[in-house]
């Protein structure tokens, strides 16, 4: 198997000052990554932590978390979904997004009662570790729906887009 290092180039908010964008930007990179594994399609950032989405990854995807310690970035955790469905693709990680100690990734193929309907999944920090907390379908979900393509998170208030 042929491994490859990936690196992904942060985007600064332009509502960080000068100085710190410059000492936060800088490639992450995932030691294990695949040739069109994905990783880097999906990035989110807040405050001294970030996610990284990787929605081919060993076939249902992956999101690594890295925390900013001061000088540079250093890989956290590996967040992963439920195990696969009839070896299907979930692209677990086509959409990240992080606010406070939460953490939603989009499986936006994963099978659940149809497929491709698509599921979120819920990560708390527990002071520890990031802990799936809860996984979140359509109530009206139906096939193709890919819900979880798109994600956003604001405090206790979330939005999920469904493409399908």
């Amino acid at each position: 198997m042929w491994i490859r290092s990936t690196f992904v180039s942060l985007i600064a908010a332009a509502t960080l000052s000068a100085p710190t964008i410059a000492q936060r930007c800088g490639p992450f990179q995932l030691f294990d990554a695949r040739n069109r594994d994905g990783y880097g399609r999906a990035v989110a950032v807040k405050g001294d932590v970030a996610v990284v989405g990787t929605p081919s990854f060993n076939t249902k995807g992956s999101a690594s978390v890295y925390r900013w310690n001061g000088v540079s970035w250093v890989f956290e955790q590996e967040l992963a979904g439920p195990p696969l469905t009839n070896g299907t693709v979930d692209a677990f990680g086509s959409s990240v997004a992080i606010s406070g100690n939460t953490i939603v990734v989009g499986a936006a193929e994963q099978d659940i009662a149809f497929s491709n309907q698509g599921a979120v999944h819920v990560f708390v920090h527990n002071g520890s570790s990031w802990v799936l907390q809860s996984q979140l379908t359509a109530p009206d979900a139906a096939a193709t729906d890919n819900f979880g393509g798109s994600v956003a998170i604001d405090g206790n208030t979330g939005r999920i887009c469904a493409a399908g």
